[in-house]
């Protein structure tokens, strides 16, 4: 197996499943942050002190990560940012950062592993 590098515009599936009293599952599809996205909202929350800031820079990060999920509420970055529980944001920060890897998706049982783009 070689190399797995992220290649502008591609979009991987998410999966977090449902915790018993705190959340129901969510599937989202986003594009994967790269090394330098990531070290740049990085170090801006770790500069922030105050959660206006906060919340803006991770509006501003989620923009063009989070593309899609399945839920009746509108899938925006200011939505995602409002995530209740707020580990349930965590999670889905963490997947989208590479920081975490999702889930298995149960509906996806038997279907052949996800590919990746193969490098031009």
């Amino acid at each position: 197996m070689g190399l797995r590098l992220i290649r502008d515009g591609y979009t991987r599936t998410g999966y977090i499943p449902a915790v018993e009293g705190l959340n129901d599952a969510l599937r989202f599809t986003y594009r994967p942050a790269t090394w330098p996205e990531k070290e740049e909202y990085w170090k801006r929350d770790a500069i922030s002190r105050d959660e206006k800031t906060i919340r803006k820079d991770l509006i501003a990060f989620l923009k063009g990560k989070l593309i899609s999920w399945e839920d009746p509420m509108e899938c925006t970055p200011e939505n995602a940012a409002s995530l209740d529980p707020p580990a349930l944001l965590q999670s889905l920060l963490l997947i989208i950062s590479g920081g975490a890897l999702s889930d298995s998706d149960p509906k996806d049982a038997g279907k052949p592993a996800e590919t990746f783009p193969k490098p031009a």
